[in-house]
């Protein structure tokens, strides 16, 4: 539904930026070793929240919170046991379930995101380039993306105010 579209952002350490990009057996996409980032202090200014993780790893008698979270969403999503879209909406979980995320083991699926914090931002997301704190690039690209940016934004003084990190090779020790 429209009301839970979000943009993602990662609190990674900058040794573990690897994990985003390497699909592993879980991620549908394949993402590029290129990013931007900003400041924790700007992220909470627009409004981003780090994201709620729901445990739904078996254990002795643990009850998944996650039966709850679904109870609430059915009783604000539904009505005479049909969708009210217009209910939904309107509801309080509506507006947390954007920031919420279950962890855990399904058969031979697991999903933890152990080496990461998510944050999101609910809706589109839009900044500005002073805004920008560094922007991650691949091992030897900084200098190359830095002038390609000099080049094509309308105002490259911005770029001289970044921060240019190259993502580290993954640790084999890790």
């Amino acid at each position: 539904m429209e009301s839970q579209k979000v943009a993602c952002f990662s609190e990674t350490p900058l040794k573990s930026l690897h994990g985003l990009i390497d699909p592993g057996i879980w991620r549908q996409n394949h993402f590029r070793a290129y990013g931007v980032a900003f400041t924790r202090s700007r992220m909470l200014y627009y409004g981003a929240t780090p994201v709620w993780y729901i445990n739904q790893y078996r254990g002795s008698g643990f009850r998944w919170l996650v039966h709850d979270v679904n109870n609430l969403i059915d009783a604000s999503a539904l009505e005479n046991g049909k969708p009210a879209p217009e209910k939904w909406i309107r509801s309080s979980i509506a507006r947390l379930t954007p920031f919420m995320e279950s962890i855990g083991q399904w058969g031979t699926k697991s999903k933890d995101f152990a080496f990461e914090r998510e944050w999101r931002f609910k809706g589109q997301f839009t900044f500005g380039w002073t805004d920008v704190a560094a922007v991650i690039v691949p091992p030897g690209k900084a200098e190359g993306v830095k002038q390609s940016l000099k080049e094509a934004l309308r105002y490259p003084a911005y770029v001289d105010t970044w921060e240019f990190r190259e993502l580290a090779e993954p640790d084999a020790t890790e």
